[in-house]
């Protein structure tokens, strides 16, 4: 059952949903962004590159990636490898 609401209540919640914040805060953004860049850099570091923007093949290193605009990082895709399947044999 619905219940019908004064005008009060509606000013009420009006106001509510004015006063909270729309969309997120730069700072937030900025913690989100440093938290992605520091996931991706962590699955670059070390891994050879099958394509990069410079130079193929190259092996991912700090030194490299720290020249490179974090922007940039998304172009870098890493070689996949190859996953052996070996047989165990349970004793």
């Amino acid at each position: 059952m619905a219940v019908d609401k004064d005008s009060r209540a509606l000013s009420i919640e009006k106001a509510e949903v004015r006063a909270r914040p729309q969309g997120i805060s730069p700072i937030s953004k900025r913690i989100l962004e440093d938290d992605l860049y520091q996931r991706v850099r962590g699955m670059l570091v070390g891994q050879t590159a099958a394509g990069v923007p410079e130079a193929q093949g190259f092996q991912g290193t700090e030194e490299y990636l720290n020249q490179v605009p974090r922007e940039e990082w998304f172009e870098i895709r890493a070689r996949r490898r190859r996953r052996q399947l070996t047989a165990r044999a349970d004793v």
